[in-house]
């Protein structure tokens, strides 16, 4: 499986309004990740974002995240 259609998956589907690059998990540099994917893989910037792009949207307040406890 793809490494994009795998966070597709995770997540829940896509957020096509938006790329990977402006995403607060991404993480450009020379080699740019996905702080959302467990594997240290380059990751490509302009993939249409997955749902973890909403992730603080779509939570209710005084809602626990479990990327908090992490």
């Amino acid at each position: 499986m793809r490494k994009i259609s795998e966070m597709y998956k995770r997540s829940g589907g896509t957020a096509y309004q938006y790329i990977c690059s402006d995403c607060r998990f991404f993480y450009g540099d020379k080699h740019p990740r996905c702080l959302q994917y467990e594997l240290e893989i380059d990751w490509n910037p302009d993939y249409i974002a997955c749902k973890f792009y909403n992730l603080e949207e779509s939570q209710i307040d005084g809602q626990v995240n479990i990327f908090d406890l992490l």
